[in-house]
């Protein structure tokens, strides 16, 4: 039976994983301004290494699995969400050069947080038990619908808004993602004690 929560949790989990703004959103709001195709063609690239980086670590689901029981796996997941929400929302508030989106591919494709941000959710999101390879699939689905419908609604609505409403909208993001690792690590502790 599918389990409507997990499907909802990689849904949620995609969309707020791709709110931070790292080299593939900057590439992004950069062909944004060149055009809408070339907005649409640079999520389409972000979206295919997305695919890639999600069927390597679901390749490598059952080790991981077998591992996100610790509780040391899980304060460090919790721990990585919380330094990830930090250090984002540190490089949000500097004045940084955007990449060229005609190389979205590349930047998503080898950037180590996306492959440790993919790591995380599937150790905290899925039950490492008895899991079908359909299952599997089904959750990358919503991660990766997730990961699509954030980067539209950055083309469609995020670009209209004026530059303080878009900080303010990452930073409550960031904050989010924060809250996420702080009670990981909190409901780990509880549980060790």
């Amino acid at each position: 039976m599918i389990s409507f929560s997990v499907l909802a949790s990689g849904f949620v989990a995609g969309m707020l994983l791709s709110v931070a703004p790292g080299p593939a959103a900057t590439a992004v709001l950069t062909s944004t301004r060149e055009s809408l195709g070339a907005a649409f063609k640079t999520i389409f690239q972000i979206f295919a290494a997305d695919v890639l980086v999600t069927a390597g670590c679901l390749a490598l689901y059952h080790p991981l699995s077998r591992i996100a029981g610790y509780p040391a796996v899980q304060i460090g997941a919790g721990s990585f969400l919380v330094i990830f929400s930090i250090y984002s929302f540190w490089k949000h508030s500097q004045d940084c050069v955007l990449p060229s989106p005609k190389s979205a591919f590349h930047l998503t494709l080898f950037n180590p947080g996306v492959w440790l941000s993919m790591i995380t959710v599937i150790a905290l999101l899925i039950d490492p038990e008895g899991s079908a390879i359909w299952f599997l699939a089904l959750f990358a689905l919503a991660f990766e619908l997730g990961v699509f419908v954030w980067y539209l609604l950055l083309i469609l609505v995020a670009t209209r808004f004026s530059d303080r409403i878009h900080s303010l909208v990452m930073k409550l993001a960031f904050a989010t993602i924060a809250v996420m690792g702080v009670l990981v690590v909190v409901r780990t502790a509880v549980h060790l004690t």
